[in-house]
C-alpha cells in the first residue's frame, strides 16, 4: 500500500511541475502574441493563444516567400 501510495504522490507531483511549465509558457506566449488589449479582456484561453501564434508562424513563412519572389 505505501508503494502505490509513493506512485500517487509521484505522479501528482510531476502533473502539478508540468502544469507550472506549461502556465510559464502559456504565459511568455502571450507577452509576445499580440492579441488583445488587457484592459479590454481579462481572460484569453489557451487555445486562442495557440491559434493566434499558429497564424503569425505561418504570416510569417508566407511573408518571407513574398518577399524573395
Amino acid at each position: 500500500m505505501k508503494n502505490l501510495d509513493r506512485r500517487r504522490e509521484s505522479s501528482r507531483f510531476a502533473a502539478r511541475d508540468r502544469r507550472g511549465k506549461e502556465a510559464d509558457i502559456f504565459t511568455d506566449l502571450k507577452v509576445v502574441i499580440p492579441i488583445v488589449d488587457e484592459a479590454t479582456v481579462t481572460h484569453v484561453d489557451r487555445i486562442a493563444i495557440l491559434r493566434v501564434a499558429l497564424t503569425l508562424c505561418r504570416l510569417r513563412k508566407v511573408a518571407t516567400k513574398c518577399i524573395f519572389f
